[in-house]
């Protein structure tokens, strides 16, 4: 089980609301049959990243991340050696068993000798990188270059005192979580810092016909619900967001409390439609093909068979 499903587990997130949101079928193979891991693509990796490292540069870039050339993954077969990490174990005990006995042909053990020093220089390579994120040289470029704009604007005000808040309440039987980039209670505020490859994409409207920043908008909406069962405070909402451009860009928006309850319907409602499903059990699918194609279960979801037909 990875960090966010582990930390989260038993809670109703904003994540899981725009999984549930995207599909139902979706939600249950990702977080209750687990069938469908937890995705780790670039912009996640990056995004999570620039979110500790704007916290403390120096200290999360040498204790929770290793900047490498090329990532290694111990589930992948390794290019030059044509072997997973466990497979590369087992011959390395074969190889150490033979060299032992003193058995067979010279030349062979000679040649398994030479595979043997790559097969630890592999995991010295792997044993290096457990535990720790991996960031390749251009992501961590990108890092310092987003954080020099957003220390350039005049508007960024970072407290790494008020940063990654999390937030909990207990809803209808539900457990309900956030974890907010900032929450400030005296100013009456609850900030959010993004990653996007570029400010226009902003606008672009997602396959399920929300735009990011409506979305984003979304997840301000579900946080300032949480703040007000939980401290009695209604606050509004700021959302800043540096592209990974070079050079990189910044643009901050605003929204103020009014806006933010206005727009808090939508979360009820999903939320309401959510913990039904959960209470019944019965998981719906979703009938858009087009979202099936660009599900992270398809191939594993059997609704998306069902779709494979096109008729005709």
């Amino acid at each position: 089980m990875n960090n966010y499903l582990k930390i989260n587990e038993g809670f109703i997130t904003n994540s899981k609301m725009n999984s549930f949101k995207f599909c139902p079928t979706l939600f249950d193979l990702k977080y209750n049959q687990k069938i469908v891991p937890e995705s780790r693509s670039d912009a996640l990796i990056f995004g999570s990243a620039f979110d500790q490292f704007i916290q403390d540069d120096e200290k999360i870039m040498n204790e929770k991340y290793n900047v490498v050339k090329i990532r290694f993954d111990p589930k992948k077969k390794i290019k030059k050696i044509g072997s997973t990490m466990s497979e590369i174990e087992q011959e390395i005990r074969e190889i150490e068993k033979i060299k032992k006995s003193k058995k067979g042909d010279i030349k062979k053990i000679e040649t398994r000798n030479l595979k043997l020093q790559k097969l630890k220089e592999e995991k010295i390579m792997y044993q290096k990188n457990t535990g720790k994120e991996q960031l390749t040289e251009t992501q961590a470029d990108k890092l310092v270059n987003c954080l020099n704009e957003f220390h350039r604007q005049p508007l960024f005000d970072f407290d790494s005192k008020q940063t990654q808040i999390s937030v909990e309440i207990n809803y209808k039987g539900h457990k309900l979580k956030g974890t907010m980039d900032e929450f400030y209670p005296d100013r009456q505020l609850i900030s959010d810092i993004k990653t996007a490859a570029s400010i226009e994409g902003l606008d672009r409207k997602w396959i399920d016909g929300y735009t990011a920043l409506e979305k984003y908008k979304n997840q301000l909406s579900f946080y300032q619900f949480l703040v007000e069962i939980k401290f009695d405070i209604l606050c509004g909402g700021r959302l800043q967001v540096v592209t990974k451009e070079d050079p990189a860009r910044s643009s901050f928006y605003m929204a103020d409390k009014m806006s933010l309850l206005d727009n808090r319907q939508n979360i009820l409602n999903t939320l309401e439609n959510m913990m039904s499903t959960i209470e019944l059990g019965i998981y719906s699918s979703s009938d858009n093909r087009e979202k099936c194609l660009k599900c992270p279960a398809y191939g594993v979801c059997d609704y998306a068979k069902q779709k494979e037909y096109i008729l005709i």
